[in-house]
């Protein structure tokens, strides 16, 4: 999982949308656990999947954590009710 921070509501936007190649100009390099960590985000927590519990139309994914580093100090992206928040 990448934590995005404040200033990378563009990037956060094209990976919501659908459709395309979404790493097509976004830097990023494997972690431990072959998963992408995107450079620049706040922050990465990699996990291996410890169990799964049926959701109704989702599952709802319990995660071990084996890897977490704090790439830079910023503001956190957040996102509420439909809209990124400011600070």
């Amino acid at each position: 999982m990448n934590i995005l921070a404040a200033d990378q509501e563009e990037l956060c936007s094209g990976f919501a949308g659908s459709g395309g190649d979404k790493f097509q100009g976004v830097g990023w390099h494997t972690g431990t656990t072959g998963a992408p960590v995107l450079n620049g985000a706040l922050a990465h927590v990699e996990c291996t999947i410890a169990t799964v519990y049926p959701g109704g139309d989702h599952d709802i994914v319990i995660g071990r954590v084996v890897g977490l580093d704090i790439q830079r100090d910023a503001q956190p992206l957040l996102f509420f009710r439909g809209a990124f928040l400011r600070h």
